[in-house]
């Protein structure tokens, strides 16, 4: 929804996917969406959702509703939710090592 062009999509899978993000490491993907800016700075989650949709999308001047107090807080709650149930919701009984990840770092 980005669009293209504006964002390169990566696997983190893939090998040297995340050579030029410094800091950035396999498991901090499998817990997260991370969006590495062009100023060094990785945002993660929601947050990185928002600034993806932020100017480049129709959804974009939604994503103005994510800074509203509270917004943000049950946004970020129920981005945790659904990234630490995705393999479920998207129908996989079985997700492979990333629930190993995901169960170590709710720990």
């Amino acid at each position: 929804m980005a669009g293209r062009g504006d964002i390169e999509r990566r696997d983190f899978h893939q090998p040297g996917a995340l050579d030029d993000c410094p800091g950035v490491t396999r498991e901090q993907c499998e817990q997260a969406m991370i969006l590495a800016m062009p100023d060094g700075r990785r945002l993660r989650g929601m947050e990185a959702i928002v600034e993806a949709l932020r100017g480049r999308s129709v959804l974009g001047p939604l994503s103005r509703v994510y800074f509203v107090p509270g917004v943000r807080q049950l946004a970020d709650v129920g981005y945790r939710l659904v990234a630490a149930n995705r393999h479920r919701l998207g129908g996989k009984s079985d997700c492979g090592e990333a629930c190993g990840v995901q169960h170590r770092a709710g720990k």
